[in-house]
């Protein structure tokens, strides 16, 4: 039987690719701001741990490349992680903006109406304690009777964390590399995956019906056009993830 959260993924069609990238800095609070203005109901995110222990939302291992700061957040501790600029780089108007707490974006995408496709970008050696850190995190703040959400990892091992510390949060499988068809089709098993997240230059229909027919949605990133993203819902896709609120026909 279909997990629940499935049919609020094909209702929505459209996932905001951290936040929604190609308005506002990603992954931090004015992207997700920007994606509940524009109107969209799922928002992804990315989120590691930092040296002091806290799960903070952030693609990369390095803080270079959307910073003013030098280094690898896992070896940083928050207040010091709390002072980089992550949104110069981006655009002046965004200067103010900083590396945000997971609990600060869950809060504001709870109040906000956004559900969330949390992605675990594992710091090496970590999966356990980043599993274990985000169980405690989501149980005391009751996240997953406040928002619909949805883990998601190309972390195998960070996936399996999950499984056994959050058996009841919704689990997607990551793939960027090409697979044989009976290969991913018994990782989802294994996983026992809702979703399976492929990367858009590698996806085919055949696939797609392939998984489909598990009972499983396809989540396709990161589509920026509005043709390609009309042909995968054709092939059956049930959202993408997008840098933009693509003008996308109703769903059906």
């Amino acid at each position: 039987m279909p997990h629940p959260i499935q049919s609020l993924l094909t209702a929505a069609r459209l996932i905001g690719h951290r936040g929604l990238a190609g308005v506002a800095p990603e992954n931090t609070l004015a992207s997700f701001t920007a994606a509940r203005d524009a109107g969209l109901h799922w928002v992804e995110l990315d989120l590691k741990l930092c040296a002091s222990g806290e799960l903070i939302v952030l693609h990369d291992n390095l803080v270079d490349r959307t910073s003013n700061g030098h280094g690898r957040a896992q070896q940083m501790p928050l207040r010091t992680l709390r002072k980089l600029d992550a949104g110069s780089w981006f655009a002046p108007a965004f200067a103010s903006e900083r590396i945000p707490l997971l609990v600060d974006v869950l809060s504001f995408c709870a109040d906000a109406g956004l559900a969330i496709n949390l992605e675990i970008k594992p710091n090496p050696r970590e999966y356990e304690a980043t599993a274990r850190a985000l169980a405690r995190l989501l149980a005391d703040g009751g996240w997953l009777d406040r928002l619909p959400l949805l883990a998601s990892s190309f972390s195998r091992q960070s996936l399996r964390a999950i499984q056994g510390y959050l058996p009841e949060l919704p689990r997607g499988f990551l793939l960027e590399r090409q697979w044989s068809t009976a290969a991913i089709l018994a990782e989802l098993d294994v996983l026992d995956a809702v979703s399976f997240n492929y990367d858009n230059k590698l996806i085919t229909p055949e696939l797609v019906t392939a998984v489909k027919q598990t009972g499983r949605d396809v989540l396709i990133w990161t589509v920026n056009d509005v043709a390609r993203a009309e042909q995968l819902f054709q092939w059956g896709v049930a959202a993408v993830f997008s840098d933009l609120a693509l003008p996308l026909k109703p769903g059906h």
